[in-house]
């Protein structure tokens, strides 16, 4: 099967810009409200009982969908656990993945049931937990894990992810807090340095709600810190095109301000459209990973994108797509028409 980035996006339109230094997220505001729908945040009760396996006991009367890369890291004793994959739990029932992946590698014991918040995986470690979704291993991501410490300068050699979290638990909460939530809104378009890193897609308002803090601390805001750590360049290109400067040489009363402004928002909301426009209708591969009643859990990728999105029938109630990370490195923005959703 083959799709494209303006089907899973329908029944959405364009918010408006945000920008904290490197990051910028584009809102998608939901035009559809699949309300039948839930996040497993304050919805469900999680556990483990062996490694390698995570649990989710549906406390409502919708169907939870787990976002994809949902990670739990507990202050408790207990190992920390990740879902390479997203997670359909139907109705008032309950459901075991033993696909999951231990998170720490050197603690043990298990995590006993209760309503916990979430993550999501850091940016770096998603591509390698979507190509390991199917593996039975508990250790699989730890080889990852150790990669994207050493990346953030952590010095501890094990793989404990919460080393990274705890310590850069105030840049992270400094920096999703600077991020607005609107109103109606269902997802977004993330860019790192002017480049798309991820397309986020949830079914309703409350689900986004339950999970944009999660995806914007813990998944983007991470490949931020990363970024920051490893002294990487600025695209100056791309960044000029996010955010356009004033022309001060125009302004010389507050009117004159007022029409500035006006003007470089138009012309940067001219660009974003742009570069997004570049990626709506290239085809990505899309294979059925499980099926769930009149649900599918499907994997997409071409080139660029790696992810995995949730369909009814014909309608994309989720989807999650992150850039490969050879495609952040290597892409070159060209001109393209204007388009619309």
């Amino acid at each position: 099967m083959k799709t494209t980035v303006r089907e899973i996006l329908k029944g959405t339109k364009l918010g408006k810009l945000q920008t904290v230094g490197m990051m910028q997220v584009l809102p998608l505001i939901g035009e559809i409200q699949f309300d039948k729908f839930a996040s497993p945040l304050k919805n469900s009760m999680f556990s483990t009982n062996e490694y390698g396996s995570m649990n989710w006991k549906n406390l409502t009367s919708k169907v939870i969908i787990v976002p994809t890369h949902t990670s739990y890291m507990i202050k408790e004793q207990g190992q920390d656990h990740a879902l390479p994959a997203s997670g359909i739990i139907s109705k008032n029932s309950s459901r075991n993945y033993n696909t999951a992946a231990c998170i720490q590698e050197t603690c043990g014991g298990h995590i006993s049931p209760s309503d916990y918040d979430f993550s999501i995986l850091p940016f770096s470690i998603r591509e390698p937990a979507i190509r390991k979704r199917n593996e039975t291993k508990y250790g699989k991501l730890w080889s990852d894990i150790k990669i994207f410490n050493n990346a953030t300068q952590i010095t501890e050699h094990s793989a404990h992810l919460e080393y990274f979290f705890d310590k850069f638990k105030e840049e992270l909460n400094e920096f999703v807090a600077e991020f607005e939530n609107i109103t109606f809104q269902v997802g977004a378009i993330i860019f790192i340095n002017g480049i798309i890193a991820g397309i986020e897609r949830t079914p309703n308002s409350n689900y986004w709600n339950d999970i944009w803090r999660p995806l914007i601390r813990g998944c983007y805001g991470s490949y931020v810190i990363e970024n920051i750590q490893q002294k990487r360049k600025l695209d100056t290109n791309s960044i000029e095109r996010m955010r356009v400067p004033l022309d001060l040489t125009k302004i010389e009363s507050i009117s004159d301000l007022e029409k500035q402004f006006k003007i470089t928002q138009k012309k940067q909301k001219s660009n974003v459209i742009d570069i997004i426009k570049e990626y709506l209708d290239e085809s990505l591969s899309e294979t059925i990973d499980e099926i769930k009643g009149n649900l599918n859990r499907n994997n997409l990728e071409n080139s660029n994108f790696i992810g995995q999105a949730v369909r009814e029938e014909e309608a994309y109630v989720y989807a999650s797509l992150i850039s490969k990370k050879s495609s952040l490195n290597s892409l070159k923005w060209k001109a393209a028409e204007k388009f619309e959703i």
